[in-house]
């Protein structure tokens, strides 16, 4: 038994154009990156103001925390918000490991001159 196969009508009609413009300024990203990159360094300000008066952390060291703690921040659908908790999160690690390399420092100095 063979079936027939009923095809349906086609037809091609007139050729339909749009016409896109790019609208450059509205790009969120832009703006959101502009934006996060702002409240980083005032993040970064305000925590050298606090480490002067302790000391204990470098500066190079406060600014890699910072970095990290945007990069973080950024991968989230509100970078904005998150920012201040990964930065504080950054920060205690990076003191952390600086009073580690301190003491490991100490430590080694101290074998280097029982030795000689």
């Amino acid at each position: 038994m063979r079936q027939r196969i009923k095809r349906a009508p086609f037809s091609v009609g007139a050729e339909t154009r749009f016409q896109v413009e790019p609208n450059l300024e509205a790009n969120p990203t832009a703006k959101t990156d502009e934006l996060l990159e702002q409240f980083k360094n005032r993040l970064m300000k305000q925590q050298e103001i606090a480490e002067e008066n302790e000391g204990a952390l470098p500066t190079p060291a406060l600014r890699r925390a910072a970095n990290e703690a945007a990069a973080l921040a950024w991968l989230t659908p509100y970078p904005l918000l998150l920012l201040p908790g990964l930065f504080e999160e950054k920060v205690a690690a990076a003191k952390a490991r600086s009073i580690r390399q301190e003491s490991v420092r100490r430590r080694s100095q101290r074998l280097v001159a029982e030795a000689a």
